[in-house]
């Protein structure tokens, strides 16, 4: 799908992910050994252009127009708080000077604050600004996860903590149309409000919970919990780290979390992650195809991906996204498990930046399942199709034991 929209897939019923790709690889898969399946589900993640569906876009503009405030200082708000959410400081992240590209500071000049209150306005304007890439990132991340799970793996509940306005419930919608129950978190009562009415709004019709805060009893408990871009809101490390913990505990199959990915973005998954492998009892099984220290810990690039978010017209707030069809987002995650995974793409190569193309070769940079990066290399001479498949790989997927050499 070059394009995909939340009506395309109820529709027609179709596989959220790569599509032509996926089944040419897929064909010859089946032609193929065990030992040499490609497993193209779970390994590759070329999804062109995600679009913001249009049942989804329709309801939120039904919203914009039932508001109080116009169009042009709605796109002013979301404007504002766009450049806010991409440039402000994290508490207790200290990104290294060698590193540091830009000082967050407001157009006057002066520092921003780290948090923000989300009342009706702010909740507004955040529907604007991030509600497609948000979406696009938990759709791209659980569409991994469902292709890394058992092939009959069917979650029953999903805990979305800080779920904004419900970007999450959408794309677990999209993937497990049935059966499934939510409990969406957030402590601005505005933003339950417009996410149980979205979600109401474009036909979900499955249990909705909604609180302020996670619940304290040790048994109420989802089959996967997420925190989608909500970690970077918390005002220290110890909140952070305490959150975590809880979410955790709430976890019995998977805990995702999805950051922006800049330095700061990564920073803070990679806090979790070592506190995760420390004291939860957690295996990770995505991104990363180890258990060790991140390679990327002092990187100049840190370890993010890249996805193509399209925006409607009627909802493009800059001039930046009116020249172009779409908006390029990088974007951080993790999914722990509690389990290993017994996918035989765990341990596989993941793809850290664009492959490199030099004549009768290519160059992949990779992390690997000893937890290191490594310089991985393709060449015709290994046949055409291991060929083709190698040309196909992008950045983010992952690589095939056979195609290194």
């Amino acid at each position: 799908l070059t394009k995909i929209g939340y009506g395309t897939m109820m529709a027609r019923r179709l596989v959220v992910g790569p599509s032509r790709r996926a089944l040419s690889l897929a064909a010859r898969c089946l032609e193929s050994s065990p030992t040499q399946q490609l497993y193209p589900s779970a390994s590759t993640f070329d999804f062109k252009t995600i679009e913001l569906p249009e049942m989804i876009s329709d309801a939120m503009l039904a919203r914009f127009d039932n508001s109080s405030l116009g169009w042009r200082q709605l796109a002013n708000d979301a404007r504002h708080l766009s450049h806010f959410l991409k440039t402000r400081e994290i508490p207790d992240i200290t990104v290294a000077e060698h590193i540091r590209r830009e000082v967050p500071i407001t157009e006057d000049k002066a520092p921003f604050k780290n948090t923000i209150n989300y009342r009706q306005r702010e909740a507004l304007a955040y529907l604007i600004a991030r509600s497609p890439s948000n979406y696009a990132t938990a759709l791209r991340v659980l569409y991994e996860l469902q292709a890394l799970a058992k092939p009959d793996y069917q979650p029953s509940s999903l805990l979305d903590y800080g779920c904004g306005t419900g970007t999450t419930l959408w794309a677990a919608h999209a993937l497990w149309e049935q059966g499934l129950k939510y409990h969406l978190v957030d402590v601005s009562p505005e933003m339950l409000e417009i996410s149980f009415g979205l979600a109401r709004d474009i036909g979900i019709e499955a249990p909705i919970r909604q609180s302020r805060f996670v619940s304290m009893n040790p048994d109420d408990t989802h089959s996967i919990v997420a925190s989608n871009h909500t970690l970077c809101e918390l005002p220290s490390q110890r909140s952070r780290l305490s959150t975590l913990e809880s979410l955790w505990q709430r976890t019995s199959d998977y805990l995702v979390l999805i950051e922006n990915g800049n330095h700061q973005g990564f920073s803070i998954l990679d806090e979790a992650r070592d506190w995760l492998l420390e004291h939860g009892q957690a295996s990770i099984i995505a991104p990363c195809p180890h258990q060790a220290t991140c390679p990327k810990k002092e990187s100049l690039r840190p370890c993010h991906f890249p996805l193509r978010v399209w925006t409607p017209r009627e909802m493009m707030y800059s001039n930046t996204q009116l020249e172009s069809s779409y908006t390029a987002i990088k974007y951080s995650y993790l999914i722990v498990s509690r389990q290993p995974s017994s996918h035989p793409v765990a341990h596989w190569p993941r793809l850290t930046h664009t492959p490199t193309k030099r004549g009768g070769h290519i160059v992949y940079e990779t992390c690997t399942a000893n937890g290191e990066i490594e310089t991985l290399r393709k060449s015709k001479r290994l046949g055409k199709e291991a060929w083709t498949d190698a040309k196909q790989r992008k950045w983010g997927d992952r690589l095939p034991p056979d195609v290194a050499e």
